[in-house]
């Protein structure tokens, strides 16, 4: 006997706008059913790794493997916390001039000497340091200026701090690292968010992002806060257990906020905890909070361009933590809009009732 196509009537699928970015995306729980039989937990993206290898550029004792070093905590000692150095394959070069050219920067900070650490079990102090990193990497850069004109390389660049862990999350290298890269072209992507925030500042004279915070924690979808940072599962979020970080304080560039001590060490807690607590959720059985690895995801910080820098504007930095438990396929080709199995809601009361210490 012939199957009939299984709607929920319950959950009827739903196409969601996210007003940040104005991307469309497909909710629809009952995609989520054709993976009843297989629900034994997501497993994280490396197991069994051992704490050091040969072969790691990153490891303790490899750093000949890697471009010189432009920066490391602690400064002076052999057994540093955190390596900055240039991407040995960047994806930015200075040497692209001409028209077309992919001009900008690209460095690497590898944030604990040890092959098999996650960024979930780090310490808060050495995800302070990667904090550090990028705001060593980005002052550098904002400030480096052409030696013969003596002009910025960057007048009016796009700075993008990101992490990808996991092969899924699109990683070539097993050991935990974070890129930071410049563009000397500012993206499509940062353009739209900052013409979308800025009409929304002009004709309604207030932040949209200060409006979609407060949305997401009235409508339920709050994970946790503190005193200067809310997570909360985003509206339209694009991927299952997608949560998204905004400072509370109306700031547009990251730089300002991970300035001020307190503010860094806070999200570099809140960001530990959200990534715990998405582990745990992911997990089967959910008795306990296993460290041994993270699942795969991508971190990214969104901020205002070098030359919209500063405290006051229309802009409001976030970041985005995006697990990768779903992949893209041709109808989000096609439509470039994106199709999740899991409710936004449901996502964020899991999150806010997982079990887990920060």
């Amino acid at each position: 006997m012939s199957q009939k196509p299984f709607v929920d009537p319950a959950f009827p699928p739903v196409r969601r706008e996210c007003p940040i970015t104005g991307k469309w995306v497909v909710i629809n729980p009952a995609r989520s059913l054709r993976f009843k039989n297989e629900r034994k937990g997501f497993p994280p993206a490396y197991e069994n790794l051992p704490e050091h290898k040969e072969n790691c550029p990153f490891c303790l004792g490899n750093e000949e493997q890697t471009p010189p070093e432009l920066f490391r905590i602690p400064a002076e000692k052999e057994l540093w916390r955190l390596r900055v150095t240039d991407n040995m394959y960047p994806i930015f070069t200075l040497e692209a001039t001409g028209e077309g050219g992919a001009r900008g920067a690209s460095r690497i900070l590898v944030p604990t000497p040890k092959h098999n650490e996650c960024l979930s079990a780090l310490t808060l102090g050495d995800i302070t340091n990667l904090f550090d990193g990028f705001l060593n990497s980005y002052t550098n850069l904002r400030e480096a200026r052409n030696k013969d004109m003596g002009e910025k390389l960057f007048p009016s660049g796009q700075c993008i701090p990101f992490i990808n862990y996991g092969r899924e999350a699109g990683a070539s290298l097993e050991h935990l690292h974070a890129q930071f890269s410049v563009s000397a072209v500012v993206s499509t992507r940062l353009r739209n968010l900052q013409s979308r925030t800025h009409k929304h500042w002009l004709y309604e004279s207030r932040c949209l992002i200060c409006e979609v915070i407060g949305r997401d924690v009235a409508e339920g979808r709050l994970v946790a806060d503190d005193n200067y940072f809310v997570a909360a599962v985003p509206y339209a979020a694009s991927v299952p257990w997608h949560v998204r970080i905004f400072p509370k304080e109306h700031t547009s560039s990251f730089a300002s906020d991970l300035a001020v001590g307190a503010r860094s060490y806070a999200l570099a807690k809140l960001l530990r905890d959200i990534l715990r607590r998405i582990k745990f959720s992911l997990q089967r059985p959910q008795d306990a909070l296993v460290l041994a690895g993270d699942p795969p995801y991508n971190f990214i910080i969104s901020t205002s361009r070098f030359d919209g820098d500063h405290d006051s504007g229309s802009f409001h930095w976030f970041c985005d933590i995006v697990p990768r438990t779903t992949k893209p396929a041709g109808l989000e080709w096609a439509t470039d809009e994106d199709v999740n199995p899991n409710l936004p809601e449901s996502d964020a009361e899991i999150l806010r009732n997982a079990r887990v210490e920060s």
